[in-house]
């Protein structure tokens, strides 16, 4: 591609140096730039590219993108006001632009994002459309279903999985934007055509710093200006009234604007919710009519997924009985309130819930189905959120009978520190516990006392497959080593 024709969609640029010249990559690390290659020098939260500019052009970097004076010998200098911004404009370009080609839901919140997206998907396989996913479970891009270290990848990678969908077919999408995107720019430039917003609760306050700061990343989303221009126009948001955010997103947005409630008057409203042991059963009200939904997926926050899963698979033009199949064939989520069964008399679950507000929703909605005592095994993860621990504690200590703590993802942190942490919140409120700092000693401990009607609930990691101790990362599947307590007590 030519440079000339790449640095078109730039809004605002400099350019010094070289004639023009063929781009074979977009790049923001160096050690992936190759010849052709234009460098994008981006900030990150433990390097910065601007020091790396000189090895990409001994890579064979042709061009090099700048946000601030950087000299650069041997290749094209542009300069930017953003170069994060000039990272996700450069890769659309590339990348042929895909999101012009796709009907694209970006969805974003604290909780619900992956369930919302999955149910998404599963909306359009019921309309025979063909339907991809980008976030924290992996990508499903229609060829193949790869994994992913980011809920949303970089610019670059975002746009090459769109630009692979387009060329398997995939006609709609459904992508989780969190917050750490909005902030680093991540989207810019995609043009959706709805936005959903689920929830806002504390989360992630390690990298944003404060409540606020994480309030606007995800304002960003809503905003035409912070999300790039758009061709399409501005998207439908989907908007979940039960938070109070929704106000500020509306007001942001500008278009139109469908809400969601399970408790007020809103465009599309839950009716006559009955929870049931494996899901729930509930009306949809909408202005085209009522509409019947047996909800495999149990609790009350499910069914405001489902609520805005419905809205945008009627924003894609989808008919309302596709939509409400498509509800009812999604079976589940993988590490999402996961049964563990084994036919043991007890009930096991593995959920992500890594928040307070997610282990609240999800304490509760066990507590609804247990006849006997709830136990729950959680820890935090180390460098993040501290803040949150305690917090947790108290959640756990309040809803659960019996609490395991234990450890999550203890980074470079030291495991025990982090379950003080969470021991104080469970202090505060007279909690039952005890502490297991390591995991699989915790799951066996809680499975090995658990009684017939029991739940078992163990939280934090999902679908996650490893675990994070110090530099090193480990094999570590909590459905695993579930199932090896659950088959070794049947003995």
């Amino acid at each position: 591609m030519k440079l000339e024709d790449l640095l078109s969609n730039l809004e605002t640029k400099t350019v010094s140096g070289l004639d023009d010249v063929d781009v074979t990559h977009v790049a923001y690390d160096s050690r992936k730039v190759g010849p052709g290659g234009i460098f994008v020098c981006v900030t990150g939260v433990h390097s910065d590219g601007h020091k790396f500019a000189r090895e990409a052009v001994r890579s064979g970097a042709v061009a090099v993108v700048v946000d601030r004076d950087v000299p650069i010998e041997g290749a094209i200098r542009i300069r930017v006001p953003d170069s994060r911004k000039a990272l996700a404009l450069l890769a659309c370009s590339f990348y042929g632009n895909p999101s012009r080609k796709l009907k694209i839901a970006g969805i974003t919140g604290t909780n619900g994002k992956t369930t919302v997206s999955y149910l998404v998907q599963s909306i359009c396989i019921q309309a025979a459309l063909k339907a991809g996913v980008i976030g924290t479970i992996g990508y499903d891009v229609g060829g193949a279903k790869l994994k992913g270290s980011h809920t949303t990848p970089e610019a670059s990678e975002f746009q090459e999985l769109l630009s692979k969908m387009v060329a398997h077919g995939i006609t709609h999408a459904a992508v989780e934007v969190s917050s750490h995107a909005l902030a680093l720019r991540r989207s810019y430039g995609t043009e959706f055509d709805a936005v959903v917003f689920t929830n806002l609760t504390r989360d992630h306050l390690d990298f944003h710093g404060t409540f606020e700061e994480y309030r606007r990343a995800k304002l960003r989303l809503f905003d035409p200006a912070e999300r790039g221009s758009s061709e399409k126009g501005r998207p439908t948001a989907l908007l979940n009234i039960d938070d109070p955010f929704s106000d500020a997103l509306a007001k942001t947005s500008g278009g139109n604007v469908i809400t969601y409630s399970i408790s007020k008057d809103a465009d599309l409203q839950a009716r006559e919710v009955r929870l049931l042991p494996g899901g729930s059963a509930f009306s949809i009200i909408w202005k085209r009519g009522e509409y019947d939904v047996g909800l495999s997926l149990p609790g009350l926050f499910n069914v405001a997924n489902a609520l805005a899963a419905f809205g945008v698979g009627v924003s894609f033009g989808i008919e309302e009985r596709h939509v409400v199949r498509g509800l009812e064939a999604m079976k589940g989520v993988r590490g999402r309130l996961e049964p563990v069964d084994k036919g043991q008399d007890f009930a096991v679950f593995v959920d992500y819930a890594h928040t307070p507000d997610a282990l609240s929703n999800v304490l509760r909605t066990v507590r609804e189905i247990t006849k006997g005592n709830l136990v729950c095994v959680f820890g935090c993860g180390g460098d993040r959120d501290s803040g949150k621990r305690s917090e947790m504690g108290r959640v756990s200590g309040t809803l659960a009978d019996y609490t395991v703590i234990t450890s999550d993802n203890p980074r470079s942190e030291e495991p025990l520190s982090i379950i003080r942490e969470i021991e104080k919140g469970m202090l505060e409120v007279g909690g039952r516990y005890e502490i297991v700092p390591d995991r699989r000693e915790a799951i066996e401990h809680a499975i090995t006392g658990a009684r017939e009607g029991d739940s078992v609930l163990i939280a934090g990691k999902g679908h996650e497959d490893y675990q994070i101790l110090g530099n090193n990362v480990i094999h570590f599947d909590d459905r695993e080593v579930a199932e090896e307590f659950l088959e070794r007590k049947s003995r």
